[in-house]
């Protein structure tokens, strides 16, 4: 990715246009959902870790800058009806995108080393995502443990 900051940038203009587009249809509403969705998943999928790269440490950092980031200009995006459908327990409070973006780096071995480092970031509820996945998803159990231990 050339400029990550910008493709961060357009993506959040696109989440906030798709924010003010939402119908009041369910079948509409739940079309824009799918929409974000896909855009967040792709922006992220374009961070590409190399897990064989020797500098994952400095790049893990980089993309959780730009992770919390899009957490940070996120926060406040209400998605009408959106409720995070990506698992039967979602997080309470968590806003419709943090819960994708959580689900997407959990989901992606590659960007756990991105996930691990916003394990300490105030611009999600990381540790209540970790808590209500930790019970059926070993990778969410692991993070959980890590995050426990650098609180000591």
């Amino acid at each position: 990715m050339a400029d990550p900051r910008s493709a961060a940038e357009v993506c959040v203009e696109k989440l906030q246009h798709l924010q003010q587009s939402m119908c009041s249809s369910a079948q509409e509403a739940e079309a824009s959902r799918d929409r974000a969705r896909l855009l967040v998943q792709a922006l992220l999928g374009a961070f590409g870790i190399d897990r064989q790269s020797s500098a994952l440490t400095d790049r893990a950092q980089a993309s959780r800058a730009l992770v919390e980031h899009l957490l940070t200009k996120t926060q406040s995006l209400q998605l009408t009806g959106a409720r995070s459908e990506l698992r039967e327990s979602p997080s309470a409070g968590l806003p419709f995108i943090h819960g994708v973006i959580l689900e997407y780096l959990l989901d992606n071995r590659k960007l756990h080393p991105v996930f691990e480092a916003l394990l300490g970031t105030n611009a999600a509820d990381v540790e209540g995502f970790l808590k209500d996945r930790s019970e059926g998803n070993r990778s969410a159990a692991e993070l959980l443990w890590k995050l426990y231990l650098q609180q000591g």
